[in-house]
């Protein structure tokens, strides 16, 4: 049997086109049942309640994962009342092999348009702390920041980076 270059470019171009059209429809389809087991482990991995002010998308192109507009992450009320972060658009991005293994495990987080809070207590803890405690770090999500700013706050003041 043989298989000319036509052939297989026919087949790759149908692949590319089904690929194509599954990744364009993917953000109508409603995710929003999932939007509970996706708080949970955003909350769980960052050590942080997370509002979605919106509904959940599914996404493909950047890898699949879903995505949502509008997130809150709120503070530990022991350091203040503002949120550590506030965002236009977060990527969630899942572990594929956790999702294999019938587990959701957050691999990666995306936030755009983010404003983060770093936040000094009065007790003069940093609200990252326990970010970058070695239980923590050890499962934390890969976190990307785009087109975003940081703030710094010291009691009352805050300062942009």
């Amino acid at each position: 049997m043989k298989i000319s270059i036509g052939t297989i470019a026919k087949g790759v171009g149908a692949a590319a086109g089904v690929w194509l059209m599954v990744g364009l429809g993917a953000p109508y389809v409603n995710a929003n049942p999932y939007a509970d087991r996706l708080r949970g482990s955003l909350s769980r991995a960052l050590g942080r309640q997370v509002e979605f002010r919106s509904a959940v998308k599914f996404s493909l192109f950047k890898g699949p994962g879903f995505s949502v507009e509008d997130v809150v992450i709120h503070e530990d009320p022991s350091i203040g009342a503002e949120p550590i972060a506030y965002m236009d658009s977060i990527d969630v991005r899942p572990s594929i092999w956790s999702l294999l293994g019938g587990r959701f495990v957050v691999d990666s987080v995306g936030l755009e348009g983010a404003h983060i809070n770093l936040t000094k207590s009065d007790a003069g803890n940093w609200n990252f702390l326990s970010f970058v405690n070695r239980s923590v770090m050890s499962a934390a999500p890969a976190i990307h920041v785009r087109d975003s700013r940081i703030n710094f706050k010291f009691g009352d003041t805050k300062s942009v980076f």
